[in-house]
């Protein structure tokens, strides 16, 4: 959770900087920037040591640098709700997560706890689970997915050289040396990122065919289940505001090592570095420091295992990144001459030497929150964003000439609230179609699901309500109607095109509650069902709020698991929804209680196999029978 709260807290410093800087001069109004490729690798050079002169002229206005938003679910092609296994859509996407489920096996993959190891665990048949490998590695392994291809099967784990295991908000970066900087500079030493491709065809034997290491942060992973491809997305802090800015800062090298071969080379061709460039940033604009986000695919269908990448520098203080099997998505905030504002860039992921195409770009007024937000249906591209009811203020003396931030205008262009936009690819724009807005203006947005020709968002303020739309007409997007209750939902899971799935909490008491939203009438919807999955009147937590995987599903058999804490201890509850007559049934609960002594053993995950139940926890696997949820098995993951 730490990691949220930091990011939380940078954006927050980013806008009180911006607003400092309102009472000066005005700049001129910022016009959408574009990408184009660099010519050399001198010119790449050029243009990092081109920002750290802003940074040397103008050092009270160096905008802090977000962390980058990972992406937790990708667009949908078509709009359907996405199956949480993959099965059964050629175009699923799997994202890489603490630990990762091979039911058609019966195999689990999870990470050693505290230790260089990927273990492979057999969990069904229930009658006999155990520990099949442990496979040392030389990198704290953070996330893992897993994907066929080609009759083989195969891990690819994602991690840091100097990182530590993770619970469940990103990798917890535990950097070598750090340097005396105000906080608002990232530590020039950063950890290598690193991904293994490992072989698990024969589960017991599991072989590394291939591990690289690059400097940088890993961000987010995916298996693109059609194509057969595994891409991942890393990101450095280029350190331009460091008195002498050396080549290798600025374009380093990655090493590899495994079955297929060993060496080192450039982390990607100067030929496929993206440059942004904007003639209307304000020229006083000096960024924390040069984002340089790494794109890498690896084809499982080819024998080399070779790894393409394309790098995309910015000097974004806030990025977004989400991809489906075909697209690539890129929403990011720089410099805005009118309040808040969004550039949003679409990529076609190629497979030719470029692996990124840039198509069409617009602006989007305002913050886009994240993956969920954002959705492609017959190509028209479907957003959800928001604008900050945004003042002026200052952190320091402004009017006494205090440190400004990046030049932004008072007013703003568009009202504060919420919108709901479409886009068109129409050449090298995306033409915006139709917008809706603004709508709930003083509520904050948390969570939104677009299903088919509907979509529908949970914002919050006092109470939590929930608004449709109708989108079959997307030059007209038509709000139907909306639904207030107590407390706010946190995730949306589409269970059918007329049911979703609110994991969140309650009223005033804070409990974990899970709400079943009825949008058969999406003019009138409804909250069919609410259960209260934590003690009454106890506030509690799950890790749902802020990372959906966590929400533990069978979508054949809709089967969840929800993961909380509260005073007494970690509890999974398990539930089953039933469309039919739209009721959230018991299914039961695990406990780990909390003692004054220890350990504090939280639950992580859940897993459904067809016989039992795996749990990951911060201390261990578990395996539980499914129906009557007996303890069968246990292993630690620090041993």
């Amino acid at each position: 959770m730490k990691r949220k709260i930091f990011r939380l807290a940078m954006s927050a410093l980013a806008l009180s900087l911006a607003a400092c800087g309102s009472g000066g001069s005005q700049a001129p109004t910022k016009t959408l920037g574009s990408f184009r490729f660099a010519q050399s690798c001198e010119e790449i050079q050029a243009y990092a040591r081109g920002y750290a002169e802003r940074v040397k002229n103008f050092p009270d206005r160096v905008m802090p640098v977000a962390e980058p938003f990972a992406a937790p679910a990708a667009p949908t092609a078509d709009g359907a709700p996405e199956a949480a296994d993959g099965a059964a859509q050629g175009g699923a996407v799997l994202q890489s997560d603490l630990a990762f489920p091979d039911p058609a096996r019966g195999l689990l993959y999870a990470l050693g706890r505290g230790k260089k190891s990927l273990k492979v665990f057999r969990v069904s048949p229930i009658a006999a689970p155990q520990l099949l490998a442990n496979l040392d590695l030389d990198f704290y392994p953070a996330e893992a997915v897993a994907l066929q291809a080609g009759g083989r099967a195969f891990v690819a784990l994602f991690g840091s050289t100097e990182g530590g295991y993770f619970y469940g908000d990103g990798p917890i970066p535990l950097p070598a040396q750090t340097v005396a900087a105000p906080e608002i500079y990232p530590s020039p030493i950063e950890p290598k990122s690193v991904m293994a491709l490992i072989d698990v065809t024969q589960p017991e034997l599991p072989r590394l065919l291939r591990e690289e290491q690059s400097p940088g942060y890993f961000l987010e992973a995916r298996a693109l289940t059609a194509a057969g491809k595994i891409l991942w997305v890393t990101e450095r802090h280029v350190p331009i505001y460091l008195g002498e800015l050396k080549d290798e800062q600025v374009l380093p090298s990655k090493s590899w090592r495994g079955s297929l071969g060993e060496g080192q080379g450039p982390v990607v061709d100067c030929a496929q570095v993206y440059l942004y460039e904007n003639p209307s940033l304000d020229p006083a604009y000096s960024p924390g420091s040069l984002n340089a986000a790494l794109v890498s695919i690896l084809d499982l269908n080819e024998s080399g295992a070779e790894v393409r990448s394309q790098a995309i520098y910015s000097p974004a203080w806030r990025t977004l990144i989400a991809a489906n099997p075909e697209r690539l998505f890129l929403a990011q905030n720089v410099d805005s001459g009118e309040g808040l504002g969004s550039e949003l860039y679409q990529f076609e992921l190629g497979s030719g030497p470029s692996l990124l195409a840039l198509s069409a770009a617009t602006s989007v007024p305002g913050d886009i929150p994240n993956q969920f937000f954002l959705d492609e249906k017959d190509g028209v591209l479907r957003v959800f964003h928001h604008i900050q009811n945004f003042s002026p203020i200052c952190i320091d003396d402004c009017a006494a000439g205090g440190v400004p931030g990046a030049a932004m205008k008072a007013q703003q262009a568009e009202a504060a609230g919420n919108y709901l936009s479409t886009y068109r690819k129409a050449g090298d724009k995306l033409e915006l179609l139709g917008r809706n807005g603004p709508f709930e203006a003083d509520e904050t947005p948390y969570a939104a699901r677009f299903v088919g020709g509907l979509g529908c968002v949970i914002t919050f303020l006092r109470i939590d309500p929930l608004t449709c739309f109708d989108l079959k007409d997307p030059a007209h997007p038509l709000k139907l109607g909306e639904l207030e209750i107590e407390g706010v939902s946190f995730h949306l899971e589409a269970i059918t095109e007329t049911l979703l799935l609110g994991i969140g909490q309650g009223g005033a008491n804070g409990s974990v509650v899970a709400n079943l939203f009825d949008i058969r009438d999406p003019s009138r919807p409804t909250l069919a069902r609410q259960r209260v999955l934590s003690g009454p009147g106890e506030w509690a937590y799950s890790p749902v709020f802020h990372d959906h995987r966590a929400l533990g599903q069978d979508p054949a058999r809709r089967h969840f698991a929800v993961p909380f804490e509260d005073a007494s201890g970690s509890t999974l509850a398990l539930f089953s929804v039933d469309p039919a007559t739209l009721q959230i049934g018991a299914l039961g609960d695990l406990h780990k209680p909390f003692t004054e002594q220890g350990p504090y053993d939280s639950f992580l995950r859940a897993y459904f196999f067809a016989d039992g139940l795996a749990t990951l926890s911060s201390e261990k696997v578990e395996v539980f029978a499914r129906e009557e949820l007996a303890p069968v098995f246990a292993s630690p993951l620090g041993e």
